[in-house]
């Protein structure tokens, strides 16, 4: 099998599942929002490098039995100390990705269990990577002013308001 070829299995919608088998040494688990960014970690030989670690593909938004399925991972590895990562792209979409396996959908129309996962580290990838702004465009900007609609949304109480704008700044003042 190449690294290109997928590998593992769906995540089925058929209830929650009990997480039993668990690597020895764990490093973490990640969840990657797009396929083309798993399939080039997977050809970058991430699985061989960082063995042992769980890779989970959202696949663009994130369904119920992916959020399950984490929030049992997540049950079970607070016991190990393991961190739950996020991968998604630094924009509105990517943040909402993040913001749905950290605390739920924002709206349900039916009843789900609760799958909020707030020990969740959000991981980014774009220009904000190296953010200077002096140098910003003019789309960095629609993205700034979009995420922090999202954030003043009265969709979010105050305390994840402030949490998240926390996160944000200490992510615009890294080196």
């Amino acid at each position: 099998m190449t690294a290109l070829q997928p590998s593992g299995c769906s995540i089925t919608s058929f209830g929650t599942i009990e997480v039993k088998l668990w690597p020895r040494g764990l490093r973490y688990v990640l969840i990657v929002e797009k396929e083309t960014i798993y399939y080039r970690l997977l050809q970058c030989a991430i699985l061989k490098r960082h063995n042992p670690c769980v890779m989970i593909l959202s696949r663009g938004f994130p369904d119920i039995a992916t959020r399950e399925l984490l929030y049992e991972i997540r049950n079970h590895s607070k016991k190990l100390n393991v961190p739950i990562l996020c991968l998604t792209d630094f924009n509105r979409a990517g943040l909402n990705i993040a913001l749905t396996f950290y605390r739920g959908p924002i709206k349900t129309n039916y009843y789900t269990n609760e799958c909020s996962i707030p020990e969740l580290k959000w991981l980014y990838l774009g220009k904000r990577d190296s953010w200077d702004p002096k140098i910003q465009s003019v789309y960095e900007m629609n993205d700034w002013r979009e995420i922090l609609q999202l954030m003043a949304s009265c969709t979010y109480n105050l305390d994840e308001i402030t949490d998240l704008e926390d996160r944000l700044i200490k992510i615009l003042e890294k080196p």
